[in-house]
Parts: structure tokens; C-alpha cells; sequence
């Protein structure tokens, strides 16, 4: 089969187009052929070197993947040759075909396609967990999204329409703001300047939030932590600025609020089968229109390197998905 390889960490994350043995699924395994392989900033951690695991080289990066099952291991009943599945995998989504156990891999609807199922994988299953789970949101209240152009930014704008949420979005480039916008954000606005949080104040008052959601972490977390509301909920789901906020604590004190971090990897790690049961209603929910997935863009495996690069210098917005099936390697 053909793979895209990482064999070396670099900041400019360089990927290699190389034929490798097609595996074999073991006992509670199934083959996937795969069709679609979503690529998303945490794919350009892995490859640079700067996740917290680092796979020992080389390897096949992508672990958001949909497609057909092609072959079962002993003991599989559950799913069988043909299923159209989705589902995370250790890494190797980036190869024609990849190897999950069972309790990795949820069964999709035939209306949905396979690089919509590929492209709200992590996503959207990380919203459903951190937001739904966590964040205990009540309809009506008010969502402040920060780095809303980006994929996680746009499930949020996406999860906060479905459940009824007033959703502020803050986006540094004009292209992003649109997007966020057709995404269904109540309102849009720049945080590109010094006095951002004044200008969310004099839009919406003061203590006016009730969630923060924030992906970006760095300098835009206290001033966001200071708009929550009393009893308000701040979501910490990871530090695509590339730095780790220091929130003096006296803010959540004073204002009865919560700092709640969303670690959807390491809850997959601790229960496998949290992933079957958050990501089945969202396939029935993408399937059904309830959630309506905005800017997934499928590219070929050669355009995958220079993907790699527009996420890890935060360029990209939407999601990013590579057509396994695509003639288009080299």
C-alpha cells in the first residue's frame, strides 16, 4: 500500500510518499480501507516534534479516519466486511489502509459522507465531551469561542447553535470571522487588538459570559477568564498560541467560577469505550442536519505536507482532509 511517512521531527513537518506491507488485523481488530484521513494542528505537533508523545520514527501520521472495513480479526462480531465506519486509530491514518480495534470505530450512516465523518472526528468529539459533558450549558446563555476559525472553534459555533447558545467569536483575520459567521456565530468580532476585552464589554456588558471556549490559551485566557459571568465555566482544551496561560487564582474565586480542562485524548485513553458512545450521536446528528459541518476541505495526499505547514502556522481554517482514494500521491 502507499503511506505518507514521517521519518524525521522538523518545525516544517516534511512527509514521504512510501510503499509499506498492508497489516493485518489481530484478535478485536478490523482492517480499514481508507477513504478519508482528517489532518489537524495536533497532526503538525506530532510531526514537529512538539506534541507530549512523540512515536518513534518513522511513522505514519493521522489518526481521524473513515472508510470500509476490508478484513476482521478473531473474535470480531460486532462489525464485518463492507461496514462504512469511522473511528480514531493510533496513528497510520495516512496509509491506504490501517488497523483499529472495535471499540475505536463507530458505524455511520450511508448519507454520511465519508470526508464529513473524517473531518468531525476529533472535533466535534471533543466539543461533545468538553462542552456537552462539562461545560453543563444551559440554553440561552452566552459562549465565547476564541480561535473560532479554526476546527475546533467552528464545532463549538457549530454544537452552540444545536443547543440553543448565544456564541460570541473572536478571529484575528477577516477570512476566519466570515467563516465563523456563516457558521452560524451570533456575533463576530477582532481580537487583534489591545483592548479586546473592552470592545466584548461595551458589546455585550460586563461578567456577560457564561462559557468560555478556549483552544488558543497564551495571552488571551485571563482577559477571557475576566468576562465569564458569576458561576461561569472556562473550558481549557489546549495552547495553540504556543503558550501555556498563568490565571492568577483569586479569578476563579471571586467570581464562583470553574477552570475545567478537556483532555479528550487522555479520557479516550482511560475508558476506550467513551469514544463509541460520544461519537454515535454525532454521526446520527451530522446525518440527520442537527449538526451542519462547515469549510471541510478535501485535499490530495501530495498537497498533505504543505496542509501540515498552513496548521501548524495557524493559517488554515476549517478543517482539512486528505482523499485517500485520490490518484494524486506524488
Amino acid at each position: 500500500m502507499s503511506a505518507l511517512v514521517c521519518e524525521a521531527f522538523s518545525p516544517r513537518p516534511r512527509l514521504a510518499c512510501r510503499a509499506m506491507p498492508i497489516p493485518q488485523p489481530g484478535s478485536g481488530e478490523v482492517r480499514i480501507r481508507v477513504a478519508s484521513a482528517g489532518l489537524g494542528f495536533v497532526d503538525a505537533l506530532i510531526c514537529s516534534g512538539e506534541y507530549q508523545i512523540k512515536p518513534q520514527l518513522p511513522f505514519v501520521p493521522g489518526f481521524e479516519v473513515a472508510g470500509w472495513v476490508d478484513a476482521v480479526g478473531e473474535g470480531v462480531d460486532s462489525l464485518q466486511v463492507g461496514d462504512r465506519v469511522a473511528g480514531i486509530v493510533a496513528r497510520g491514518g495516512l496509509g491506504q489502509y490501517v488497523v483499529a480495534p472495535t471499540h475505536a470505530l463507530v458505524a455511520i450512516p450511508a448519507a454520511l459522507p465519508f470526508a464529513a465523518a473524517a473531518g468531525c472526528l476529533t472535533n466535534y468529539a471533543t466539543v461533545a465531551f468538553g462542552l456537552q459533558r462539562l461545560g453543563r450549558p444551559v440554553e440561552g446563555e452566552t459562549m465565547l469561542v476564541l480561535g473560532a476559525g479554526g476546527g475546533l472553534g467552528m464545532a463549538a459555533l457549530d454544537f452552540g447553535r444545536m443547543l440553543g447558545l448565544r456564541t460570541l467569536a473572536l478571529a484575528a483575520s477577516e477570512q476566519k470571522r466570515r467563516a465563523a459567521l456563516e457558521q452560524g456565530a451570533d456575533i463576530v468580532m477582532d481580537y487583534s487588538g489591545k483592548d479586546w476585552r473592552r470592545d466584548v464589554e461595551a458589546k455585550i456588558g460586563k461578567a456577560a459570559v457564561d462559557i468560555v471556549f478556549d483552544p488558543v490559551g497564551g495571552a488571551m485566557s485571563e482577559p477571557a477568564f475576566r468576562l465569564l459571568a458569576i458561576g461561569g465555566r472556562h473550558l481549557v482544551l489546549g495552547f495553540a498560541s504556543g503558550e501555556i496561560a498563568r490565571l492568577p487564582l483569586n479569578l476563579p474565586l471571586l467570581r464562583r467560577a470553574d477552570v475545567i480542562g478537556v483532555d479528550w485524548g487522555g479520557a479516550m485513553r482511560s475508558d476506550p469505550t467513551l469514544f463509541r458512545s460520544t461519537f454515535a450521536p454525532i454521526a446520527k446528528a451530522l446525518s440527520d442536519g442537527a449538526l451542519r459541518p462547515a469549510a471541510i476541505h478535501s485535499i490530495a495526499p501530495r498537497e498533505a505536507e504543505a496542509a501540515l505547514a498552513s496548521l501548524r502556522d495557524r493559517k488554515a481554517y476549517g478543517k482539512l482532509v486528505v482523499d485517500m482514494a485520490s490518484e494524486h500521491w506524488t
